[in-house]
């Protein structure tokens, strides 16, 4: 398992993290259709000359409650559950080879291909054949052998992808359809992987299901395609943080954090001066930069076996994260791992909640139940494996389980209030976003966030909306002698802004 997406699944191995565990039958055998290919035990070569082995040994330690890690104390609360530090280290220093076990070596991919010819082909299943790209196989098959003795490979390992490369405005059907057909199925190949390059950081990490929920034709229609959606989505997110970036760095100074300023807390103020550096405007949509599974990690290349290890260290390395929130996202065991892992390097401003396509009258209950009824244990995933090894993680990053799932509650029913709250200046009738926030305050108040229901049933974003625009409005008659009749373009764009901003505040 690993991070950018979910390996929820229902056993019938349609939806296994890192490719389908399905099995086809074909030329008198069995064949796995996407694992890491089975390869001949030959020992990695030595580090060339110019590679200096890491001076430094040890494995990588989860490290003891209130440890710090590489970025920092971050100083959290106990009471939302989250222990003091990520309590990993990201590797620097250290061999790689002694931070993940190579139970079998490999030979590379282009001395198969003499084999996978010989052998019948298996429709619909990947071989080596089908990576083509001799040069960047060569260059996986380098890396691979230099990884144990890189003192960072985390940095090695990382990369990102353009957003115009997976995603398109929903203003161009014939581009969205396109673009679509990256996110109808998880399995990478080596097409997908070169469409990232080499990255030290990226704009947004992106958590998702791959699969729909299986209600979501009765809830969201026939013709409404779920890897559409995606794509869609992801480019209007992407917009979203372009138009952001853009006015913070028109402004003369950067506002410290909201929770860094409430809360005092260590990483608040580390993500505010990290941000702050970043304030040069990103000119186009297109060119944010992401982290996604499916082209950031060679599938079907041993290599996939380290990267997968250093998810905390690519975590780490990007500015935010994009959620497309399903109603079944917390079903799903590595989505809920990318929420808590995230959640304790970043603070949760830095998390773009893309939930006002799927949250709807016939799809609220489902959200309630899901964060009412979250539990790790319920998480669905395709190895059983990966629940121990999750377990053991958010052991490691929290003070309990019972806090993570608390705090998983605390932080969902907060970025869903805050979505609500922002598109009330999106709506004909802003006044229905008061009676949005009343549900998810019956919610906070039932599972006991007493403070929290507090402040979303004091919450008025009709009234903050109608503020806004009355004040964008005087602004702009005073400039041109009357009242736009429609607040679109610009104005609309400028007042709406200043309403995101003021929710953000709040």
């Amino acid at each position: 398992g690993g991070g950018g997406g979910d390996s929820g699944g229902d056993g019938d191995g349609d939806d296994s993290k890192w490719g389908s565990g399905k099995e086809v039958v074909g030329g008198g055998a069995v064949h796995t259709q996407v694992v890491p290919i089975q390869r001949e035990l030959v020992p990695p070569s030595p580090p060339p000359e110019s590679i200096a082995p890491s001076p430094a040994g040890g494995s990588v330690s989860r490290g003891s409650r209130g440890s710090s890690a590489s970025r920092g104390s971050t100083n959290r609360s106990p009471a939302v559950g989250r222990k003091g530090s990520l309590g990993r280290s990201p590797g620097l220093g250290r061999r790689a080879s002694q931070q993940w076990p190579l139970t079998t070596t490999w030979m590379p991919l282009r001395k198969l291909s003499s084999k996978a010819e010989e052998e019948p082909r298996v429709p619909g299943v990947i071989s080596a054949a089908d990576y083509a790209d001799e040069e960047e196989l060569a260059k996986l098959d380098v890396l691979y052998e230099q990884l144990p003795f890189l003192s960072d490979p985390s940095s090695a390992l990382m990369r990102a992808v353009p957003c115009g490369k997976v995603a398109a405005s929903y203003d161009t059907p014939e581009a969205v359809r396109t673009m679509s057909k990256f996110w109808q199925s998880n399995v990478g190949s080596l097409k997908d992987y070169s469409l990232s390059c080499p990255a030290q950081e990226a704009t947004r990490f992106v958590s998702h299901t791959w699969q729909p929920p299986s209600d979501w034709e009765e809830l969201m229609g026939k013709g409404v395609v779920f890897a559409e959606v995606k794509s869609a989505l992801l480019a209007m997110a992407a917009r979203d943080l372009v138009a952001k970036r853009n006015r913070a760095a028109t402004s003369k100074s950067t506002p410290p954090s909201t929770s860094a300023s409430m809360h005092g807390r260590a990483t608040g103020g580390l993500d505010d001066a990290r941000l702050a550096q970043r304030t040069n405007p990103i000119e186009r949509w297109e060119d944010v930069t992401l982290w996604i599974d499916k082209c950031c990690v060679a599938q079907q290349h041993p290599i996939m076996v380290p990267t997968i290890a250093r998810l905390d260290a690519f975590v780490r390395r990007c500015e935010g994260m994009v959620v497309l929130f399903t109603w079944d996202f917390f079903t799903r065991l590595w989505c809920v791992y990318e929420w808590g892992l995230f959640l304790v390097l970043h603070d949760a401003e830095h998390v773009q909640l893309c939930v006002d396509f799927f949250l709807h009258d016939r799809t609220q209950p489902r959200y309630v139940d899901a964060i009412r009824n979250f539990k790790l244990a319920g998480a669905k995933c395709f190895y059983a494996s990966d629940m121990d090894l999750v377990t053991e993680r958010v052991n490691a990053m929290y003070y309990s389980i019972d806090g993570f799932e608390s705090f998983v509650k605390v932080a969902a029913i907060t970025l869903v209030a805050v979505a609500i709250a922002k598109r009330a200046g999106l709506s004909h009738e802003p006044e229905s976003a008061d009676n949005e926030l009343g549900v998810w305050a019956d919610l906070a108040s039932e599972l006991g966030f007493s403070q929290l229901a507090e402040v979303l049933r004091r919450a008025r974003p009709a009234l903050w909306a109608s503020q806004t625009l009355a004040d964008d409005s005087s602004s702009s008659r005073h400039r041109s002698g009357s009242l736009p009749q429609q607040l679109g373009g610009t104005t609309g764009r400028t007042w709406r802004a200043r309403l995101s901003t003021r929710v953000d505040a709040w």
